[in-house]
């Protein structure tokens, strides 16, 4: 369900529309906040943009290759 197609192009739209307000080369704060705009109509408090950034992190860490998805679900820095 997660990667239907409609749910893929509302993604899409969504981060065209965080790009549009935030600007393509903003930093991750600025990202995350029109995120929280955009979404919930209101800026993110400070622990949100802390969780917000470290999953960023790790998502890119995993995009990069540098971690992998173990048999447990668990992220593993690769060796």
């Amino acid at each position: 369900m997660m990667n239907d197609g409609f749910i893929l192009d509302r993604a899409g739209y969504l981060v065209a529309r965080i790009a549009e307000i935030a600007g393509s080369d903003a930093p991750a704060v600025k990202k995350i906040e029109a995120a929280y705009l955009l979404a919930f109509l209101r800026k993110p408090r400070a622990a949100e943009v802390q969780l917000a950034e470290t999953h960023l992190q790790r998502q890119q860490g995993i995009l990069s290759g540098g971690e992998r998805v173990g048999s447990t679900g668990l992220r593993k820095k690769k060796c």
